[in-house]
């Protein structure tokens, strides 16, 4: 299994952006938004947005973005084909978030959207 992120699965126009936040389904975990739109392709590809007046330094916001890209990369093959995918950093996020705080945010977000093939462990029941 190739677990290479390949620039095919970037996505790089506005205008791909854009068709995913005009109709793409919302979903927003602790800081962290979601929107995905069918593409009609057989894989996902993902963008990321991280707004300058919410993260001000170049620094952060490159690390932030190099930890959701990972995230995504490690946990492709548990994610459905076919999808736009735009996650994007808000106000109420902590820029000072681990990469293991936003792969377990993100994994959120798939969940909630029905985006994850894997079943999540059910928690255990207390005796």
């Amino acid at each position: 299994m190739d677990q290479k992120l390949n620039k095919k699965e970037i996505l790089r126009q506005p205008k791909e952006y854009k068709r995913v936040y005009k109709a793409g389904q919302e979903t927003e975990e602790r800081g962290l938004t979601l929107r995905a739109y069918p593409n009609n392709l057989g894989f996902s590809r993902l963008g990321i947005t991280i707004p300058k007046r919410i993260v001000s330094k170049a620094a952060v916001r490159n690390k932030l973005k190099r930890y959701l890209r990972e995230a995504y990369r490690q946990n492709k093959h548990w994610i459905k084909g076919g999808f736009d995918l735009v996650v994007a950093f808000r106000r109420s996020a902590s820029p000072t978030d681990g990469f293991y705080q936003i792969e377990e945010k993100m994994l959120a977000l798939l969940g909630k959207q029905g985006l994850l093939t894997r079943k999540e462990k059910q928690p255990e029941k207390e005796t």
